[in-house]
């Protein structure tokens, strides 16, 4: 049985965002504005009839994110720009993919890709007051930089 997906919420407020040379940090009022969720179990084990257990790695080759964004902030309109451009390219041919990282220069952790899309056009809200937008992308061969503090 597989654990439940983890996850992780970033504020802008700690890490650099950058989605195509689009940089994200600091457009936002709320410190969940970047959520990663982690694929499933990296290692299965299965046990035999015979009582030997096996254990098997689990690749994992996309990672699913939603940046949450004030529907008034400039990297909002620039990423509903990039997404409706994407749009378009698509429906001539191949899908774009953008390159993209999320760096804590506290720490140095670092996520990055050469290859993210979206997965769909954010929620629109209308009311009185500014809403946010949601864009939940997937980055694709996401490769993990650990943090360089309090290694041992």
């Amino acid at each position: 049985m597989a654990a439940p997906s983890r996850g992780k919420t970033y504020s802008l407020t700690a890490v650099t965002v950058i989605l195509n040379n689009v940089d994200v940090s600091g457009y936002a009022d709320t410190d969940d504005v970047i959520s990663i969720t982690e694929p499933d179990d990296l290692f299965i084990t299965t046990e035999g009839a015979d009582g030997e257990s096996v254990t098997s790695y689990q690749r994992q080759t996309t990672v699913k994110a939603v940046i949450r964004l004030m529907e008034t902030s400039r990297a909002a309109l620039l990423l509903q720009t990039l997404l409706e451009a994407t749009v378009r390219a698509a429906e001539i041919g191949p899908i774009p993919m953008y390159p993209m990282s999320i760096t804590d220069p506290n720490t140095g952790r670092a996520l990055s890709s050469a290859q993210f899309c979206f997965d769909k056009r954010p929620d629109t809200p209308w009311g009185k007051t500014a809403g946010s937008w949601e864009f939940p992308i997937t980055i694709h061969n996401p490769v993990r930089t650990p943090p360089a503090m309090n290694v041992v």
